[in-house]
Protein backbone atom coordinates (compact mmCIF):
# COMPACT_ATOMS: atom_id res chain seq x y z
CA UNK A 1 0.00 0.00 0.00
CA UNK A 2 1.75 3.22 -0.87
CA UNK A 3 1.54 6.71 1.19
CA UNK A 4 1.87 8.97 -1.88
CA UNK A 5 -1.19 11.40 -1.76
CA UNK A 6 -1.02 11.93 -5.89
CA UNK A 7 -1.55 8.10 -6.10
CA UNK A 8 -4.39 7.50 -4.28
CA UNK A 9 -6.33 10.87 -5.54
CA UNK A 10 -5.40 9.34 -9.13
CA UNK A 11 -7.30 5.90 -7.91
CA UNK A 12 -10.57 7.96 -6.87
CA UNK A 13 -10.82 9.78 -10.03
CA UNK A 14 -10.54 7.25 -12.46
CA UNK A 15 -13.51 5.90 -11.05
CA UNK A 16 -16.70 6.36 -13.05
CA UNK A 17 -18.94 8.82 -11.60
CA UNK A 18 -22.25 7.58 -10.95
CA UNK A 19 -25.37 8.37 -13.02
CA UNK A 20 -27.58 11.26 -12.46
CA UNK A 21 -30.85 10.04 -10.21
CA UNK A 22 -33.80 9.62 -12.37
CA UNK A 23 -36.55 11.55 -11.67
CA UNK A 24 -39.45 9.41 -10.32
CA UNK A 25 -42.88 8.90 -12.03
CA UNK A 26 -45.65 9.05 -10.13
CA UNK A 27 -48.88 7.42 -10.60
CA UNK A 28 -52.77 8.59 -9.72
CA UNK A 29 -54.27 7.56 -6.54
CA UNK A 30 -56.16 4.09 -6.94
CA UNK A 31 -59.40 5.79 -5.85
CA UNK A 32 -59.47 7.61 -8.41
CA UNK A 33 -60.88 4.31 -10.58
CA UNK A 34 -64.07 3.78 -8.12
CA UNK A 35 -64.24 7.75 -8.15
CA UNK A 36 -64.31 7.83 -12.11
CA UNK A 37 -66.42 4.79 -12.02
CA UNK A 38 -69.23 6.40 -9.92
CA UNK A 39 -69.51 8.87 -11.88
CA UNK A 40 -69.90 6.97 -15.20
CA UNK A 41 -72.02 4.75 -13.50
CA UNK A 42 -74.77 7.72 -11.76
CA UNK A 43 -74.21 8.96 -16.32
CA UNK A 44 -75.44 5.91 -17.41
CA UNK A 45 -77.88 5.50 -14.50
CA UNK A 46 -79.35 8.67 -15.83
CA UNK A 47 -79.31 8.12 -19.17
CA UNK A 48 -80.35 4.54 -18.43
CA UNK A 49 -83.58 6.71 -16.92
CA UNK A 50 -84.09 9.28 -19.51
CA UNK A 51 -84.52 6.95 -22.29
CA UNK A 52 -86.61 4.71 -21.11
CA UNK A 53 -88.96 7.41 -20.95
CA UNK A 54 -89.05 6.88 -25.05
CA UNK A 55 -88.35 3.01 -25.01
CA UNK A 56 -91.75 2.46 -22.83
CA UNK A 57 -93.53 5.17 -24.92
CA UNK A 58 -92.26 3.11 -27.85
CA UNK A 59 -94.00 0.11 -26.53
CA UNK A 60 -97.35 1.68 -25.89
CA UNK A 61 -97.72 2.58 -29.29
CA UNK A 62 -100.40 0.69 -30.90
CA UNK A 63 -98.59 0.98 -35.09
CA UNK A 64 -94.98 -0.61 -33.41
CA UNK A 65 -95.05 -4.41 -34.61
CA UNK A 66 -93.85 -6.70 -32.24
CA UNK A 67 -90.20 -7.32 -33.93
CA UNK A 68 -90.16 -3.21 -33.99
CA UNK A 69 -90.72 -3.86 -29.92
CA UNK A 70 -88.19 -6.15 -29.65
CA UNK A 71 -85.28 -4.46 -31.82
CA UNK A 72 -85.92 -1.39 -29.51
CA UNK A 73 -85.94 -3.42 -26.17
CA UNK A 74 -82.53 -4.92 -27.30
CA UNK A 75 -81.26 -1.95 -28.78
CA UNK A 76 -81.67 -0.01 -26.16
CA UNK A 77 -80.58 -2.52 -23.42
CA UNK A 78 -77.09 -3.08 -25.87
CA UNK A 79 -76.41 1.07 -25.27
CA UNK A 80 -77.06 1.02 -21.92
CA UNK A 81 -74.71 -2.25 -21.62
CA UNK A 82 -71.99 -0.29 -24.10
CA UNK A 83 -72.80 3.11 -21.35
CA UNK A 84 -71.77 0.63 -18.37
CA UNK A 85 -68.86 -1.31 -19.67
CA UNK A 86 -67.34 2.06 -20.68
CA UNK A 87 -68.26 3.99 -17.45
CA UNK A 88 -66.26 0.99 -15.64
CA UNK A 89 -63.00 0.44 -18.40
CA UNK A 90 -62.13 4.02 -18.64
CA UNK A 91 -61.02 5.23 -15.74
CA UNK A 92 -59.23 2.04 -15.56
CA UNK A 93 -57.36 2.69 -18.69
CA UNK A 94 -56.89 6.12 -17.66
CA UNK A 95 -54.95 5.35 -14.12
CA UNK A 96 -53.17 2.70 -16.16
CA UNK A 97 -52.11 5.28 -18.27
CA UNK A 98 -51.57 8.22 -16.62
CA UNK A 99 -48.29 9.18 -14.53
CA UNK A 100 -46.83 12.26 -13.49
CA UNK A 101 -42.99 13.90 -12.11
CA UNK A 102 -42.03 17.05 -10.81
CA UNK A 103 -38.04 17.50 -11.80
CA UNK A 104 -36.18 21.08 -11.51
CA UNK A 105 -37.72 22.39 -14.51
CA UNK A 106 -41.36 21.83 -13.52
CA UNK A 107 -44.57 19.22 -13.94
CA UNK A 108 -44.48 16.56 -16.78
CA UNK A 109 -47.84 14.40 -17.38
CA UNK A 110 -47.87 11.57 -19.37
CA UNK A 111 -51.16 10.10 -20.65
CA UNK A 112 -52.25 7.51 -22.98
CA UNK A 113 -50.74 3.97 -24.97
CA UNK A 114 -52.00 4.12 -28.18
CA UNK A 115 -52.84 8.50 -28.28
CA UNK A 116 -49.74 9.10 -26.30
CA UNK A 117 -49.31 12.62 -25.06
CA UNK A 118 -46.91 14.31 -22.80
CA UNK A 119 -47.45 17.73 -21.05
CA UNK A 120 -44.64 19.55 -19.72
CA UNK A 121 -45.33 22.57 -17.70
CA UNK A 122 -42.02 24.75 -16.67
CA UNK A 123 -42.39 26.81 -13.34
CA UNK A 124 -41.35 30.00 -14.95
CA UNK A 125 -44.82 29.64 -16.88
CA UNK A 126 -47.05 28.80 -14.05
CA UNK A 127 -49.39 31.76 -13.16
CA UNK A 128 -51.16 29.87 -10.47
CA UNK A 129 -52.88 26.23 -8.95
CA UNK A 130 -55.79 25.75 -7.85
CA UNK A 131 -56.58 22.66 -5.74
CA UNK A 132 -60.40 21.23 -6.10
CA UNK A 133 -62.96 18.31 -4.75
CA UNK A 134 -66.11 17.42 -5.40
CA UNK A 135 -67.72 15.47 -2.66
CA UNK A 136 -67.56 12.14 -4.02
CA UNK A 137 -63.70 12.94 -4.09
CA UNK A 138 -63.75 14.51 -0.63
CA UNK A 139 -65.03 11.01 0.41
CA UNK A 140 -62.13 9.18 -1.20
CA UNK A 141 -59.77 11.60 -0.42
CA UNK A 142 -58.45 12.64 -3.59
CA UNK A 143 -58.26 15.72 -5.48
CA UNK A 144 -57.95 17.71 -8.97
CA UNK A 145 -55.26 20.08 -8.97
CA UNK A 146 -55.55 22.85 -11.88
CA UNK A 147 -52.37 24.77 -13.01
CA UNK A 148 -53.26 27.75 -14.60
CA UNK A 149 -50.01 28.99 -17.34
CA UNK A 150 -49.09 32.19 -19.13
CA UNK A 151 -49.85 32.15 -22.95
CA UNK A 152 -53.94 31.49 -24.72
CA UNK A 153 -53.40 28.02 -26.04
CA UNK A 154 -53.35 24.91 -23.26
CA UNK A 155 -53.21 27.22 -20.74
CA UNK A 156 -54.91 25.22 -18.15
CA UNK A 157 -54.04 22.16 -17.08
CA UNK A 158 -55.78 19.27 -14.81
CA UNK A 159 -54.30 16.35 -13.35
CA UNK A 160 -57.27 14.70 -11.55
CA UNK A 161 -57.42 11.61 -9.37
CA UNK A 162 -54.56 12.69 -6.99
CA UNK A 163 -54.34 12.12 -3.10
CA UNK A 164 -55.35 15.10 -1.32
CA UNK A 165 -51.84 15.30 0.40
CA UNK A 166 -50.03 15.11 -2.69
CA UNK A 167 -51.71 17.80 -4.66
CA UNK A 168 -51.38 20.03 -1.78
CA UNK A 169 -47.80 19.26 -1.67
CA UNK A 170 -47.40 19.77 -5.45
CA UNK A 171 -48.76 22.59 -5.50
CA UNK A 172 -46.56 24.01 -2.77
CA UNK A 173 -43.31 22.80 -4.49
CA UNK A 174 -44.92 24.04 -8.41
CA UNK A 175 -45.12 27.83 -6.89
CA UNK A 176 -42.66 27.33 -3.94
CA UNK A 177 -45.13 28.40 -1.72
CA UNK A 178 -45.77 26.84 1.60
CA UNK A 179 -49.33 25.52 1.78
CA UNK A 180 -50.09 28.07 4.87
CA UNK A 181 -49.72 30.95 2.94
CA UNK A 182 -52.73 30.46 0.93
CA UNK A 183 -55.07 33.63 2.00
Amino acid sequence: MSTDPGESATAVSDTPASPPVAEVWRRLHPSSVVVGQRLGFGVTALIALVSFVGVAGGFVADNLPAWGKLLLAIGWLSLIGLLGWVSWALPLRHFRHTRYRVDALGLLIHRGRMFHSEVGVPRSRIQHTDLSQGPIQRAFGIASLTIHTAGTEDAQIELAGVAFDEAQRLRAELTGTASDDVV
